[in-house]
Formats: structure tokens, sequence, C-alpha cells
């Protein structure tokens, strides 16, 4: 990973895509199982994945730092032992604390691949 951005969690039991930085500061380990996909994300301080929307639903459970998450207009922030919902096909965001982030993301039903979804925005 580049100088300065987290790796993500690791996730165990399931084939992973290489870990990429998919925004700045935004690394991230896909898994994809025979009907759920399992992201490991890891948020370095202050970054952000753009307001987007997909047609699967998304559970976060967080792991540590703090993350505000806007879905749908509504913002919140969760911590270490939070989880959040996501209904398909509502816009969404997040952005990490000032001591960065790491969640999972479990998406059902599985996702083709690991960039299905629509940036709505920056």
């Amino acid at each position: 990973m580049p100088d300065g951005v987290p790796a993500p969690p690791t996730v165990h039991g399931a084939p992973a895509d290489a870990p990429e930085e998919v925004f700045p500061g935004v690394t991230r380990r896909t898994h994809h199982g025979e009907k759920t996909t399992v992201t490991a994300y890891a948020f370095a301080p202050g970054a952000r994945f753009p307001l987007h929307s997909h047609p699967e639903e998304q559970v976060t459970v967080f792991l540590a730092g703090e993350v505000e998450v806007t879905v749908a207009g509504e913002t919140r922030a969760f911590g270490a032992g939070e989880t959040c919902l996501i209904a398909p096909g509502l816009d969404h965001t997040m952005r990490a604390g000032a001591e960065g982030a790491s969640f999972v993301a479990l998406i059902a039903p599985r996702r083709a691949h690991s960039n299905a979804y629509e940036i709505k925005g920056e």
C-alpha cells in the first residue's frame, strides 16, 4: 500500500481480490462468496468514499475509528462495534474521522465485480 494509506482488515474463507486503493486514502480487499460479497475497508484520516448507490443490500460492521455515514441525505456517526444497514438503491457516502477507520461491508446478493456501483458525485 502507498505510504500513509492503511491496509484493509483481513477476512478469511473466500477468495479475495488484491488490496487496492479505490479512492484517495480508501483501500479495500474484496472477497466473493457464492451468495455474498464481503469487502474489508481501511480509510485514512478524513478519507471519503463518494456518493454512490447499488442494487444490493449492504450491512456495514465498523471495527475501528469513527465513520460519518450519509444515507439518503441523513448523516450519522458510527464507531467500533456498531452496525449500519443500507437498503438497496439508496444514495450513500462515508467519511472517516480524524483517526481513520476500518470496517467490513457485507453485500447481498453477491456483486458481479468489485466496482458494481454507480458513483453519483464526488
